[in-house]
């Protein structure tokens, strides 16, 4: 039986801190190789100027092995110099740097004119997948080859959220209707997701199908059995001996709220001054101006440590020792955190909107993550929870977490691609 050839591209498989998009495509990659039916293939780089559209490709286990998601610590500080000192190093020399960096790439293209083999056309592969909308895969005349191009769809935040200066409303449009125009399917992370689809995007109608995303499990299951008293990584973040903590995710943007969870803080610290609790933010620390006089009102109460990012390792070890996860988030398609969290033996308070009662169901406290003092509430509820309580709830979590894996969802791309191929 002749195998399915299958084709993903190499520049949405890696990522120094990958997360989002990265995180999805490189965990659905890892376990397509596992698949004695498929052929799967890495296409690196494209050939420009050929009648046909035309990669160097080699083979995707071997692309994965030699390019690991822990990236060594002299190399991130090369690619990606604002992750490790986002506060040390002044704004022009970051500038200065990233347009170098473009030029090299530049240069480093031209001289590698002539194709290396081996290359191989898109005629010559059943099915292409595509796990970002803004790929430049999408510009390519994907509807004049034989191969079957599979986009996925994760969100709608642009069009529901203004994000400030990182919103680009027209460009999302753009990309979103060009892949809904040229993808023969489209997989959607949740039935919220394709709702979102449908009714921005019409022309999707019948183009869209749900394959729930995965979570890394092992990752994030609780590393280290120690009190937080005991806990070398708990001293670290200046957390102070005995008292409760709740762990957020996310940069300082208007979709993961960290606002309103501020807001939630002072207001249950000035509703019950006896509760002693600090709010651990995790991602990047660099700190809006409109967020200092928030923060001012936090001194000596509620402190909140902003972390910047952190290895998975060391997130799952804050997991397992906090009061609760929060994850009030604006609009989400579907919510990888939660399911984290949940296998790191952590109690979600989570958004009552999009997709996050969908996907974390009866294993979560939730709230309306527009209202600050509804935040609290669910927060002043995790604080009081029982012992019993607690672990009924973290057990729960875990059992739901455990149905999303990687390899249910590769397993249901795979009778997506038996639906394509038969017809």
């Amino acid at each position: 039986m002749k195998k399915l050839v299958v084709a993903l591209l190499a520049s949405e498989l890696h990522n120094h801190l990958p997360r989002g998009v990265p995180r999805v495509a490189r965990g659905l990659s890892e376990q397509l190789c596992c698949f004695n039916r498929l052929e799967t293939i890495c296409l690196t780089r494209r050939i420009p100027n050929q009648l046909e559209s035309t990669y160097e490709y080699g083979n995707l286990c071997n692309w994965l092995k030699s390019h690991p998601l822990q990236v060594p610590l002299h190399q991130k500080i090369l690619d990606s110099p604002e992750i490790l000192f986002p506060n040390i190093l002044p704004p022009f020399v970051l500038k200065k740097y990233h347009h170098m960096k473009s030029f090299f790439n530049r240069i480093q293209k031209r001289v590698v004119s002539k194709p290396q083999k081996p290359y191989i056309s898109l005629n010559d592969i059943d099915i292409v997948l595509s796990f970002n909308p803004f790929s430049d895969f999408w510009n390519l005349p994907v509807e004049n080859h034989s191969a079957l191009a599979i986009g996925w769809f994760h969100d709608a935040i642009p069009i529901r959220i203004n994000e400030g200066r990182y919103w680009r409303l027209d460009n999302y449009l753009s990309a979103i209707s060009r892949m809904v125009l040229k993808a023969s399917k489209i997989v959607c992370v949740s039935q919220s997701s394709e709702n979102d689809l449908n009714n921005f995007f019409p022309n999707s109608l019948g183009k869209t199908t749900v394959i729930y995303n995965g979570h890394d499990i092992k990752r994030f299951q609780a590393p280290i059995a120690q009190t937080p008293d005991l806990n070398p990584i708990i001293k670290k973040f200046k957390i102070k001996a005995g008292t409760p903590y709740f762990v957020a995710v996310g940069k300082i943007e208007e979709r993961k709220n960290i606002r309103n969870i501020i807001k939630a803080a002072i207001f249950l610290k000035n509703k019950s001054p006896s509760y002693n609790f600090q709010v651990l933010v995790i991602g990047d620390k660099r700190l809006k101006k409109d967020f200092s006089s928030l923060l001012s009102q936090l001194k000596g109460t509620a402190p909140i440590v902003f972390t910047g990012y952190l290895e998975d390792e060391i997130v799952a070890t804050l997991l397992s020792l906090a009061t609760a996860f929060l994850y009030p988030s604006l609009w989400e398609g579907f919510g990888i955190p939660m399911l984290e969290a949940m296998s790191a033996g952590t109690i979600v308070i989570t958004s009552d909107i999009s997709a996050m009662p969908e996907i974390a169901k009866n294993c979560a406290i939730y709230c309306d993550p527009y209202d600050p003092i509804d935040i609290a509430n669910a927060m002043e509820q995790s604080l009081l929870m029982t012992a019993t309580e607690r672990k009924r709830m973290a057990d729960q979590g875990r059992i739901h977490a455990s149905n999303f894996t990687w390899n249910n969802s590769a397993k249901t791309l795979m009778e997506l691609f038996d639906e394509i191929t038969s017809t």
